[in-house]
């Protein structure tokens, strides 16, 4: 059942989403052209134009998504989607995870918008690409595994922290008792996650072992709080990066997804 909800999330949006994705595809294509004939001002514009496509492209789909789950789990349209033979917490899990795939996908488009836009600022400058690029490449060849690694793993599970926690939130914020004030509800949750996320990550950052010097580039088993307590008596910037808000912050998406997931199932409430 799990991979038909699957299924049916990705038939019901993929258009929607494709299309997002083909203007974002079309500006950056209509923009390198043109980069490519050296027209001084309109090669500029379509420069600026480009560049917001790198964040608006997976921003727009993250909306869209995030829009069609408040839609078909709280409003008119999940009349239908709870007749469905499933439960709260498997709607939950099958449009989440779909959002989590669109949001990967949305990463990758920015990686490969911010290529394209690198060879266009390469053509507009006369510059050989692989000399432009020959920095970037190098600062990133250059650092350890263990580092490449860890990079990796922040990015895939911030993601999912993003993800997760904002359809459990919305979800949360659909129960009866706070019908009265709409989507308010689901809007101050996000105030209030945001905040949350804010307080353990510092926590995590300060006072959980793990990190990366910023001087080596290497991971250690050190805590951050006594590297910037002394690097603030020496009236230094701190060179110890804590890495524990990645714990502290999963462990709170955890708890909101529960809490979610059991909104969904013991106080469902439609508008």
């Amino acid at each position: 059942m799990f991979t038909t909800l699957l299924s049916q999330e990705t038939r019901t949006l993929a258009p929607k989403l494709a299309l997002i994705a083909g203007i974002g595809v079309l500006i950056i294509a209509v923009s390198l052209g043109l980069a490519a004939l050296k027209i001084p001002l309109v090669s500029g514009l379509l420069l600026m134009a480009s560049c917001l496509m790198i964040a608006m492209v997976p921003l727009l789909v993250l909306l869209q998504v995030a829009t069609s789950y408040w839609k078909s789990m709280h409003c008119d349209a999940g009349y239908f989607t709870h007749t469905l033979p499933v439960t709260g917490g498997q709607l939950f899990w099958a449009k989440s995870i779909f959002a989590y795939i669109v949001g990967l996908v949305g990463v990758f488009w920015a990686i490969a918008a911010s290529c394209a836009v690198f060879v266009q600022i390469a053509w507009m400058n006369g510059v050989p690409l692989n000399e432009f690029l020959s920095s970037t490449l190098d600062s990133w060849n250059a650092l350890p595994l263990a580092i490449k690694t860890l990079l990796t793993v922040a990015i895939l599970v911030q993601l999912a922290n993003l993800v997760f926690p904002v359809a459990a939130v919305m979800s949360i914020g659909a129960q009866s008792r706070w019908n009265h004030l709409g989507f308010g509800a689901p809007v101050i949750g996000f105030i209030l996650l945001y905040l949350a996320n804010q307080f353990t990550a510092v926590f995590g950052m300060l006072l959980l072992p793990g990190g990366i010097d910023t001087t080596t580039g290497e991971f250690s088993w050190k805590f951050m709080l006594p590297e910037l307590i002394e690097a603030l008596k020496d009236g230094a910037n701190p060179t110890f990066i804590g890495m524990g808000s990645i714990v502290t912050t999963s462990l709170l998406s955890i708890a909101v997804v529960c809490w979610g997931i059991h909104s969904l199932n013991r106080h469902l409430s439609l508008r």
